[in-house]
């Protein structure tokens, strides 16, 4: 019998975020009925609604594994990054620095390619979207830059695309990993609690991000954090 310890490795989070993305596909595919897919079989029906498109809808779980497994992620290599040093701002600005250099070289490739074939194939026209002059400028530098459903609040802006409501999310979340990891290191359930507490606030509050955004998926981003630092996803995998 192989006794060997198994531990949960980059390769296992990528097939976690693989069944996210399958998810996601379907999400997409179902979520406006035969508008989207006409070929599909809509008779049966939960809710009076397609039942594929409640049970997807209902089951709408594909950001929160993402973000579970970027929590998750995110603090595997800053613990690793930091083993046998001395804990630092510098070195905490340096790591997310790296990680958001990496996420906008990523995002502005598919940005300018989405942005350039939807002029070309004239399915947009981002003056519509973005308006004219310096207050065009900057409401494409906004959405360049991700941060246009964090600001939408205060400034009305277009976007090109809205599921890139999700960089605004990460961008704050890989911001904010510093301050959750040292909440963590003093008391290491705190940050859970407390993000659960603003999600059950989201009720009472009228503000978006509280409901559909950043503040959303902030307790999802801190379980995956504490998972990392229990070692949950190892226990797991090595379970007879």
């Amino acid at each position: 019998m192989d006794n060997e310890r198994k531990t949960f490795v980059l390769r296992d989070t990528q097939i976690q975020k693989g069944v996210a993305i399958l998810i996601l596909i379907l999400l997409h595919l179902f979520f406006r009925g035969e508008a989207a897919w006409p070929f599909f079989d809509y008779s049966w029906t939960i809710e009076n609604k397609p039942w594929i498109t409640t049970l997807l809808k209902n089951g709408k779980i594909c950001v929160d594994i993402f973000v579970i497994y970027s929590g998750y992620g995110l603090n595997e290599s800053f613990n690793k990054k930091i083993q046998g040093k001395q804990k630092s701002i510098r070195i905490s600005i340096k790591f997310v620095t790296a990680h958001l250099v990496k996420l906008y070289t990523n995002f502005w490739v598919i940005f300018w390619i989405y942005l350039s074939a939807g002029m070309i194939f004239e399915k947009f026209n981002i003056f519509t979207i973005y308006g004219e002059g310096k207050n065009g400028v900057l409401a494409l530098l906004i959405d360049m830059l991700g941060l246009r459903d964090i600001l939408f609040e205060w400034c009305h802006t277009g976007t090109i695309n809205v599921t890139w409501w999700f960089m605004s999310a990460i961008i704050i979340l890989y911001l904010i990993f510093p301050i959750i990891k040292s909440m963590m290191s003093k008391m290491r359930y705190l940050p859970l609690l407390l993000f659960l507490f603003i999600n059950v606030s989201a009720c009472y509050t009228t503000y978006r991000q509280m409901s559909t955004g950043v503040f959303f998926y902030l307790s999802a981003f801190a379980l995956g954090m504490l998972c990392s630092e229990l070692k949950i996803m190892d226990k797991l995998i090595n379970l007879d």
